[in-house]
């Protein structure tokens, strides 16, 4: 049956110019060919099939293990709570995860745009500046900036920067988190600080203060005792000379 349609195909001309099939070897062994045909004539003759064959066994094992490497990857991205992007070099995004729900952006609608749209004003300097080191150090950056949300508020991301080169060319892999919650951590420690550092100022002025009225407690005591001490001194005086002054009264008369 097969081999009837097989000349039937080939009498009508309308065998497939190219094709890939299993194949089942006789030790069980499967492997993969590709098949290039072309018909040609030669004069006096029939026209004449021309069939190229060629093991294409390892190109498709490549393949799908591509295939198996690009699901998971897809399964790992739209289950984590990281934003991952693929970037080309200019920002234009080719890839977003569903976690960009988060922050209210559609991933499919982010596909095709510039992220530096998103990014705060005062930061895009920088981030390109980390583009450009990832891109020429071929090394890992991580970075912190602002990135708007679909309702215009300004979420602060820590994003991990790292290059990928392929056939396709030269892409940049972005890793991205909210970290609003640990910057308010940050604030609050950072205010708390700030506070018990002015509290440790006002004690240390109230210490300095109790020292110089303790001083001058001590030198107002030391001047009381030197006027008890005159006081003393003085009735010890008086005494001696209330005496002898009587005394002479009493020889004048």
């Amino acid at each position: 049956h097969i081999l009837r349609r097989h000349q039937e195909r080939f009498i009508s001309q309308t065998i497939s110019p190219h094709l890939e099939r299993e194949l089942t070897l006789w030790n069980r062994k499967k492997i993969w060919f590709e098949a290039t045909n072309s018909f040609f004539e030669v004069e006096g003759q029939a026209p004449l099939l021309l069939s190229i064959f060629r093991d294409i066994t390892e190109r498709k094992r490549a393949e799908e293990d591509l295939r198996q490497s690009e699901e998971q990857f897809r399964l790992i991205s739209e289950n984590v709570a990281d934003m991952i992007t693929l970037l080309d070099e200019k920002g234009e995004c080719l890839y977003a995860s569903r976690s960009y729900l988060n922050l209210g952006h559609d991933p499919r609608q982010l596909i095709g745009t510039n992220l530096f749209t998103y990014i705060h004003a005062d930061d895009v300097p920088r981030v390109k500046h980390g583009i450009h080191q990832v891109t020429t150090s071929f090394k890992t950056l991580s970075m912190e900036f602002r990135f708007q949300k679909k309702n215009g508020a300004w979420c602060p991301v820590e994003c991990a920067l790292s290059l990928l080169i392929n056939d396709a060319g030269v892409r940049l892999v972005a890793v991205a988190r909210d970290i609003t919650e640990r910057v308010r951590r940050e604030e609050e420690r950072q205010s708390l600080e700030n506070q018990l550092k002015q509290r440790n100022q006002e004690l240390e002025q109230m210490v300095t203060d109790l020292k110089h009225m303790q001083g001058s407690l001590v030198q107002s005591e030391k001047m009381a005792s030197i006027g008890q001490l005159t006081a003393g001194i003085a009735h010890e005086i008086n005494n001696p000379l209330a005496f002898v002054s009587s005394n002479l009264n009493r020889f004048k008369e």
